[in-house]
């Protein structure tokens, strides 16, 4: 004879509780893209390990530890700006000196890959240039230098949301570099910008300050890790007004490529 639930609905109880409301799952998926929270566990109810990513983030980034999404959590942690994560992986986390190219590694070249239709090559070429002079300014023991050779250490490029062999661009990420300690070696020295994202030449509307994040990301291609100092260049979040090194990123590439 067949067998009847005497609760149909049961099931789909026990299914519900295994499952986390969309806001929930943004706030997983954020703490995932910062390094807080294993990939593993976003869209599974994990109270527990949530709150201790929550509070971590918190404490870092100087606000109340809550270990809930308060409204400034929220805020911040929503905040467009750099897909490269905090907590890079385990063990390893930013803030920190960095690491640098190895000493047999410090003349290297760069090439363009690809452009983006905002502005004119020319400009964007230009810009990102200038990022990367400001902080070849800073120390003498490291060039970079443009070539046509078909083989380069540096890449910049522009790349949709999905793109491969990358974490894939969410709404709040505007680009992503990989510096001399990224585990995948084919990655180590490429910057990629987000095609999805407005990218302003000067402040003229909404959109984001190319030469702000290109002076950002080419720190991450020089080793530098994240820094939760408002003054620094290597925030990890974008602001209009965080446009220039900071006396603590000079000291910090200094102490990386200077004996």
């Amino acid at each position: 004879m067949k067998r009847t639930s005497k609760n149909p609905d049961s099931f789909t109880r026990r299914v519900a509780v295994l499952k986390v409301s969309a806001e929930e799952q943004i706030v997983q998926s954020q703490l995932a893209r910062r390094g807080y929270l294993p990939g593993v566990l976003v869209g599974h109810p994990n109270t527990s390990a949530v709150e201790m990513a929550l509070e971590r983030f918190q404490k870092n980034y100087g606000l109340r530890k809550t270990g809930r999404p308060t409204d400034t959590t929220l805020d911040v942690l929503l905040a467009p700006g750099c897909g490269v994560p905090d907590i890079l992986r385990e063990g390893v986390a930013a803030p920190g000196p960095g690491h640098p190219w190895p000493v047999n590694r410090r003349s290297l070249t760069y090439s363009f890959l690809t452009f983006d239709t905002d502005l004119p090559e020319s400009t964007q070429q230009q810009v990102v240039e200038a990022a990367l002079a400001r902080w070849l300014d800073v120390t003498n023991s490291l060039t970079i230098v443009p070539t046509r050779n078909s083989y380069f250490e540096v890449a910049f490029a522009w790349a949709p949301p999905r793109h491969p062999q990358c974490v894939e661009f969410d709404n709040s990420t505007l680009a992503h570099a990989f510096g001399p300690d990224d585990p995948y070696e084919f990655r180590r020295g490429s910057l990629h910008f987000n095609t999805a994202v407005r990218w302003l030449a000067k402040l003229s509307g909404p959109g984001h300050l190319l030469f702000n994040v290109a002076l950002h990301e080419i720190g991450h291609i020089l080793g530098l890790h994240h820094s939760y100092d408002p003054e620094s260049i290597m925030h990890p979040d974008y602001s209009h007004a965080r446009n220039d090194l900071s006396a603590m990123d000079k000291t910090i590439l200094r102490r990386l490529y200077e004996p």
